[in-house]
């Protein structure tokens, strides 16, 4: 597996791993402005991160859109990305733009 460190301001490979995260690499690679490793993320979280937006809104509609928003978001903040602030980004609430209260 692959870890990285910020050296200089950007995400950098690792060959010690201490991070143990099976999204590393891709994350990595999106970070260098890999498009299909990003699309990989998507890929690979979407239908989770549907399911759990969809049970909170109750509403199809409005979950796709909270969905859509959540990975602009993460695409947008790719670059400033860390493991320490995806831990802290996880354990508080978030309140979309569109004013819906979700909790990790």
């Amino acid at each position: 597996m692959i870890a990285y460190q910020r050296i200089n301001g950007r995400a950098q490979a690792s060959d010690e791993s201490n991070c143990k995260d099976p999204d590393s690499e891709l994350v990595v690679r999106a970070q260098a402005g890999d498009r299909d490793a990003f699309g990989r993320l998507v890929l690979q979280h979407k239908e989770s991160i549907s399911t759990v937006i969809f049970r909170i809104t109750k509403n199809r509609g409005d979950a796709e859109d909270e969905v859509r928003e959540t990975f602009l978001r993460a695409y947008r903040g790719l670059r400033e990305f860390s493991w320490e602030f995806k831990v802290h980004v996880m354990a508080r609430p978030h309140r979309s733009e569109s004013g819906l209260n979700v909790s990790a």
